[in-house]
């Protein structure tokens, strides 16, 4: 019990990483693309 309960929390740990990665590239493309919409 207490091992899935370590796996869950390393799984949120990491669902929380890849959503901070996710929304950083989203901008960092956002802006590419609005760079490019005003040029």
């Amino acid at each position: 019990m207490y091992d899935l309960d370590a796996d869950d929390h390393r799984a949120l740990a990491g669902r929380g990483n890849f959503q901070r990665y996710f929304l950083f590239v989203v901008l960092l493309d956002f802006r590419i693309f609005h760079d490019r919409l005003m040029a």
